[in-house]
């Protein structure tokens, strides 16, 4: 959802969509004790990489500054899809525009195959090619 509202140019959905990663994130990593150590260790090691990009999400006033944690956010998103491999309903996607952040690009997560560039919204919606796919 937060990947739609972004390339949607939706401030207010934006806001609302990183408001419930950050409750997404703080849900499961209460219940981390309950893993099995293996997991949990692989869990804490993304943990780790996730918590600032969270924090600066949770803090962005706008748009643009959601815009700059998504990155980090999606990377380490992705390298924990690779890590514990979900089962999904239907296929998670990895897109990259090379224009993004000064022209040295970013990736994002979507499910829909037509690309929806969270990083330029309206302005340059298509900009990108799919570079993954989890099935």
């Amino acid at each position: 959802m937060l990947q739609r509202t972004l390339a949607a140019d939706d401030d207010a959905g934006s806001a609302a969509a990183a408001n419930q990663v950050v409750a997404a994130y703080q849900a499961i990593d209460r219940e981390r004790g309950t893993l099995p150590v293996s997991v949990a260790r692989l869990w804490n090691d993304h943990a780790r990489a996730l918590r600032p990009a969270l924090d600066k999400l949770a803090r962005a006033a706008n748009l643009e500054t959601r815009r700059v944690p998504f990155q980090p956010l999606s990377d380490t998103l992705w390298a924990m899809i690779q890590d514990f491999d979900p089962a999904v309903e239907r296929p998670l996607r990895l897109f990259h525009c090379p224009m993004a952040f000064d022209n040295t690009g970013a990736d994002w997560i979507q499910q829909d195959p037509q690309i929806a560039n969270p990083y330029f919204g309206d302005m340059m919606l298509r900009c990108g090619s799919e570079v993954s796919i989890h099935e």
